[in-house]
């Protein structure tokens, strides 16, 4: 019934993202965005969510515990779609290393992404904070509180909060990939757009981002560093930026057979990969990822209004759906007992309406004026153009 309930979950939060299509939520503008992306980004989202459940039902009905799905599908669905986001990071941002290392524009990419993200990580936060008061299980001490919140709101990682020692359940442990993701923006790229500086007319432009690939992976051989296994997926989306440069690329990719093509690597990574990270069928992953990024939108699916709509509330999503799911296991434990396990999978369509209900709510109150303001505190206080976000892209 998991499969039964997983598909369902995707049409329900699609026919959400319609009526909020339908109700005037805010589409992205056609001007500098590609539409593509702003789909897949709905679909990564909410896979996530469908991975989280899965775990949710092994800790609380078949006798595990917290840890990763037995079933490679179901734990890649998470872990590939978290690749595929690092992918997306690392595409949009390849115009700000190919500009050049500029002090005004990378401290005004810093400040936009500042304004972007933070945000919405400080109101889960919140949200996660409160969940803990209301369950009474919290620790109110300088030391329970300072450091914990700020590490958490940093993105740093998800110590106890507030005293509770599994605080990181709550909203499924998501922060963690917003670390690499600042640790892109903050030292990956400058330090590629030195290189870039550094190689202006001596190497093809996708030397750099290759070497990366090769240079992690090579790495890999001789230190045993888990780090190491993000930085060739930010590179795998700067390939793809070139690749999406190519007219050959462009017209496979838009083709029945390269849309195909790009649909099997997509659904051998997931069902094939033995972890999530740092393996080859990261590759088939970035193929699939650059076939989108050239022009595959699967058929018209990543066209659609409503995955649009989910694209915009992906962050929200993302940040927000593990905060849901703990509050249907946790405060509606007593309720699902009357469910046998088997059926338990048919909540996810309605699980999957809440979230998108609630993070579009977000995305409207906080996470767009978040996003506005960044822009214009970096058009008030700096002479440089505002560096280009997932907000302003050219494919």
């Amino acid at each position: 019934m998991i499969g039964v309930g997983i598909g369902l979950a995707y049409l329900a939060a699609f026919a959400a993202g319609g009526l909020l299509d339908r109700l005037g939520f805010p589409l992205p503008s056609s001007a500098g965005r590609i539409s593509r992306i702003d789909g897949l980004r709905g679909l990564l989202a909410l896979s996530v969510m469908m991975h989280h459940f899965v775990i949710w039902m092994q800790a609380t009905r078949l006798g595990g515990t917290w840890e990763r799905p037995t079933i490679l599908f179901l734990e890649n669905l998470g872990g590939g779609s978290v690749s595929i986001f690092f992918m997306i990071t690392g595409f949009l941002f390849h115009r700000n290393t190919l500009e050049g290392f500029h002090i005004s524009r990378i401290a005004a990419l810093w400040v936009g992404r500042f304004f972007r993200l933070t945000p919405l990580v400080a109101a889960s936060v919140v949200a996660t904070g409160l969940i803990i008061l209301w369950t009474q299980e919290y620790s109110i001490r300088p030391e329970t509180v300072f450091t914990p919140l700020l590490t958490w709101v940093a993105a740093l990682g998800q110590p106890p909060l507030l005293g509770h020692a599994d605080s990181g359940r709550i909203d499924a442990y998501v922060l963690w990939s917003l670390k690499y993701e600042w640790a892109f923006y903050l030292f990956g790229v400058p330090l590629m757009a030195i290189a870039y500086d550094l190689l202006r007319g001596k190497a093809p432009t996708a030397a750099l981002p290759l070497a990366l690939v090769i240079g992690s992976l090579a790495a890999t051989r001789f230190v045993a560093l888990d780090w190491l296994a993000f930085p060739p997926l930010f590179a795998m989306g700067m390939l793809a930026s070139e690749a999406a440069k190519l007219g050959e690329a462009r017209i496979w990719s838009s083709s029945r057979g390269g849309m195909l093509t790009a649909t099997i690597c997509l659904l051998a990574a997931l069902a094939c990969a033995p972890k999530p990270y740092g393996t080859p069928w990261d590759f088939l992953l970035g193929l699939f990822f650059a076939s989108v990024a050239c022009g595959n939108d699967i058929f018209g699916l990543l066209r659609r209004r409503a995955l649009l709509a989910l694209g915009e509330c992906s962050y929200g999503i993302y940040l927000f759906h593990g905060i849901v799911l703990f509050v249907l296991f946790y405060f509606g434990a007593s309720s699902l007992a009357a469910l046998d396990t088997a059926s338990l999978p048919l909540l996810l369509p309605l699980v999957a309406i809440i979230v998108v209900a609630v993070t579009a709510t977000i995305f409207v109150t906080i996470e767009k004026p978040g996003s506005a303001y960044g822009r214009a505190f970096v058009a008030r206080f700096s002479s440089a153009p505002p560096a280009p976000s997932e907000d302003k892209v050219v494919g």
